[in-house]
């Protein structure tokens, strides 16, 4: 995983929850709910769409 994107999910409210299945991670925010998250589309760019999601950006 992109440890500045990690570092950016904890530093908004995301906590890890659990391993997936296969390369994925599942992480909560208290407001926000639980996501799944593909340990591949980490290491990429992410779309404004799912950083918006995320990050309320």
């Amino acid at each position: 995983m992109c440890h500045r994107f990690k570092q950016r999910l904890i530093s908004n409210g995301w906590q890890f929850k659990r391993n997936g299945k296969g390369s994925h991670q599942l992480w909560s925010h208290p407001e926000k709910g639980t996501v799944s998250i593909s340990l591949k589309a980490m290491k990429q760019q992410i779309s404004r769409t799912v950083e918006k999601q995320l990050f309320g950006i």
